[in-house]
């Protein structure tokens, strides 16, 4: 490549979109000690030389973008960036068992680089999901969730991960950052069980969860989240969500650590199920997205009398006959009862 070294040694922002090796690519680096910012595409091929480290103390922002697992770890192994610096790693398209023949040594580099992003802030809020052989782990702002506010973008990554191996899951226990976390987002979550414990997590006090994290939980029965209160669904709860809730509910109870808050306003809807028999857990503060009732209720306390406010199902159907009948520019009618067949207007 034919430039100005005087030039290219000041640049702040580079984005690779070639397709070359990892030796060319580190001996370009080399000459960049100002990078802040770096974008990198179509990473694939490594010849396995060793070369010396390379240096970039002001390197802040990694994107490896469509890129061979093989080649990216090689590359990060050879640059040291900036205390802090945020790697984000695309997910690749299709997961394989390939991703596994190395996976130590992947999982090793890549939480070297996760433990240094959270060296210079404590993170409150962590995503997880795990799916065929992939764990992937993000964290971002929790403004981003809550308001329409713009937040810089957080550290994304993803590993191999291999059941029958314990080696990620050490590190994962043993990460220091992990204490911090008051929210965590298992709402991708694509398996119906957790492959480790939650003890790593016994800050948190706030769970997203989808219908495979909710079944995790209830087999795991939360006893390794102490400090938990909410509970918030993201995805529309139906009736195949009662029988493990329920039952993680009275084991959160039996053991003195009861949940506070249902929350299953972040799906925008109602639940899709009766739900009066949560009426037991008395204290229990169920609240839900009530733009498609007339009613102005979207909270509710348990134990207070009326569990009839639950019965999503049986209180929609109500709703949608009455807008039925009700449709504007028609006349109010009656459904008599023992109806015939005859409608009569009134």
């Amino acid at each position: 490549m034919d430039m100005p070294l005087s030039w290219i040694s000041k640049l702040r922002t580079f984005t690779f979109r070639q397709d070359a090796n990892v030796i060319e690519l580190l001996a370009i680096l080399a000459m960049l000690p100002l990078l802040e910012d770096l974008q990198i595409y179509e990473l694939t091929a490594f010849t396995g030389r060793n070369v010396s480290l390379v240096n970039l103390p002001k390197l802040t922002n990694l994107g490896l973008n469509s890129c061979n697992l093989s080649s990216m770890v090689a590359l990060l192994e050879r640059i040291s960036p900036a205390v802090g610096c945020c790697l984000s790693m695309f997910k690749p398209v299709n997961s394989h068992e390939s991703y596994l023949q190395d996976a130590r040594r992947s999982q090793a580099v890549i939480m070297r680089y996760v433990q240094n992003y959270f060296e210079s802030r404590l993170p409150t809020w962590i995503a997880l999901s795990c799916e065929d052989h992939v764990l992937e782990l993000d964290e971002t702002d929790v403004s981003r969730i809550n308001t329409n506010c713009f937040a810089p973008p957080g550290l994304s990554i993803w590993m191999p991960f291999n059941d029958d191996d314990p080696f990620l899951i050490e590190l994962l226990l043993n990460a220091d950052f992990l204490s911090t976390v008051l929210e965590l987002d298992l709402r991708r979550w694509k398996r119906d069980r957790t492959p480790f414990p939650l003890s790593a997590f016994d800050s948190v006090t706030t769970l997203w969860i989808n219908y495979e994290s909710l079944v995790s939980l209830s087999k795991q029965q939360g006893s390794n989240l102490p400090q938990l209160s909410v509970l918030k669904f993201g995805e529309r709860f139906n009736g195949r969500f009662k029988e493990p809730l329920l039952s993680f509910l009275q084991h959160r109870w039996a053991i003195k650590r009861p949940i506070s808050i249902l929350d299953f306003s972040p799906t925008y809807d109602y639940p899709a199920c009766d739900l009066d028999d949560l009426e037991e857990f008395t204290g229990l503060r169920v609240s839900w997205d009530a733009a498609s009732f007339k009613k102005d209720v979207q909270e509710y306390v348990c134990g207070t009398g009326s569990p009839e406010i639950l019965c999503f199902e049986k209180n929609h159907q109500k709703d949608e006959t009455v807008m039925a009948i009700c449709t504007p520019g028609h006349p109010i009618i009656e459904l008599w009862q023992g109806w015939s067949g005859q409608i009569s207007g009134i």
